[in-house]
């Protein structure tokens, strides 16, 4: 029985400041620069004149100082240093932000966690994937030929995919502050597929873990595990940071942790009722029941909508694996108008299915384009064309040791049949480190690639 304790309680601290002090701690704030970020949040602050007693025009000022201030809402920032330096944020930043402020200003907001908001962008995201899907548009409209989108839009509108999505409650009416480009504040009245309440230290804290996800594959293992137990301590209830955690000890062969987060996770399987939630249960089981209930509740969660592509093109009817085909045009073209999910990661990951649907000489060109620094990247080219050139370049440029464990040995496995035949230049100092007992069972070679690397 695995048993890994976490606090239930959560952490209170005193004081005037204490949201802005929660979005310091949790966005990892450097000593050093607390004075000059509490310097740009006050100067903020203060500009808030004649701050009015009514929630909606309160909440409209603050809307109104953001906008005159040049805020903007930008997926890739959420840390007090990131919003207030370059004064963009997501959901979660701009949340944090304004709960600092109203707090400042003597107000106590609540908040709460909804997943897959059905707000306007929502609505109009379903409407382009039905689009799509009926091959409404001239890279899809011949079925037997679909083609595939080269790049990402500059400025992606969509999401197509379900996330954590925060809003804030001021006597029970509800804003949200992602849209400043609109030019006034509107309440949040749209539905979503679940919502759950939280204190602003819970919310603050999801900033910690978002910052671990962002940088998964150039982290350090013990670090990244402290800090999303951390978390976890002020927020127990953090289903989403339970998918981190497992996704961390599966990268990093840690088998105690895995089983705990995975437990976690499938302990919620009587409350949850969201997209979400089924599309990594799915991760978990494996069982299709988890993949379509995900599907039905959200027909343009397009992870979702790729994996049970996956699973059509494996089949032997033909019919089912033109299916997969177009369907995969069809994702990548809802993920190239999306801001969150990324064409050139979806190309990477799905190259070998993508070569068998397409031919290596379309999406060899495809990846050509790509042009990442990266281990799979890499792993990725010569899955589709054997070129063992990509494999030497992950050698010649040391990408390996800046994987975690299991890309590592996902990496030296794939590479031993052909360091038989000496086809790869291997550097005399690590001829050692890579030259293995052919002899042993794949279980027995993983282990002992592992142990080594530990030891490096």
């Amino acid at each position: 029985m695995v048993n890994i304790d976490l606090p239930q309680k959560n952490i209170e601290k005193p004081g005037a400041s204490q949201n802005l002090d929660s979005y310091f701690e949790f966005s990892e704030v450097k000593s050093k620069n607390k004075k000059n970020l509490e310097l740009k949040f006050n100067n903020l602050v203060n500009q808030l004149e004649n701050f009015d007693s009514n929630p909606e025009k309160a909440m409209e000022q603050v809307f109104q100082l953001l906008k005159n201030n040049g805020f903007k809402y930008d997926e890739n920032y959420f840390t007090a240093q990131d919003v207030l330096k370059k004064r963009k944020g997501n959901c979660s930043g701009l949340t944090a932000l304004v709960g600092s402020i109203l707090e400042q200003k003597g107000l106590k907001p609540k908040y709460e966690i909804v997943v897959n908001p059905k707000d306007a962008v929502f609505a109009a995201e379903q409407k382009l994937f039905n689009e799509f899907y009926k091959g409404n548009i001239e890279s899809l409209k011949d079925y037997n030929n679909s083609k595939l989108p080269i790049k990402q839009e500059i400025y992606p509108d969509f999401r197509f995919v379900p996330q954590e999505h925060p809003i804030i409650i001021l006597e029970d009416k509800k804003f949200d502050f992602t849209d400043l480009d609109a030019e006034y504040l509107e309440q949040a009245n749209y539905d979503s597929e679940q919502q759950t309440s939280v204190n602003f230290d819970q919310l603050t804290s999801t900033i910690l873990v978002d910052k671990i996800r962002q940088k998964f594959y150039n982290i350090d293992y013990q670090d990244a595990k402290n800090k999303i137990l951390k978390a976890l301590e002020i927020w127990p209830d953090n289903r989403e940071a339970y998918v981190t955690l497992r996704d961390l000890a599966l990268n990093s062969f840690d088998d105690k942790l895995l089983e705990f987060a995975e437990k976690k996770y499938k302990s919620y399987a009587d409350k949850a009722n969201d997209s979400l939630y089924f599309h990594h249960l799915y991760e978990i089981t494996k069982k299709q029941e988890d993949l379509d209930k995900a599907l039905k509740l959200c027909p343009s969660n397009i992870p979702v909508f790729v994996e049970k592509n996956k699973l059509l093109s494996n089949s032997r009817d033909e019919f089912d694996k033109k299916d997969a085909k177009f369907n995969f045009a069809v994702a990548a073209h809802c993920i190239a108008q999306s801001g969150v999910l990324k064409l050139d990661d979806f190309y990477i990951n799905n190259a070998k299915i993508l070569n068998d649907l397409y031919g290596k000489d379309k999406i060899l060109k495809i990846l050509k384009n790509v042009k990442k620094q990266e281990l799979i990247y890499y792993t990725a080219l010569y899955d589709v064309d054997k070129d063992i050139k990509h494999l030497q370049t992950i050698i010649d440029e040391k990408l390996l040791f800046k994987e975690l464990p299991y890309f590592r040995t996902y990496f030296l496995s794939k590479i031993q049949n052909i360091l038989k035949n000496r086809e790869l230049h291997i550097p005399e100092q690590d001829r050692e480190k890579y030259d293995l007992n052919y002899g042993l069972s794949e279980e027995q070679r993983n282990s002992r690639i592992f142990q080594d690397l530990i030891k490096d």
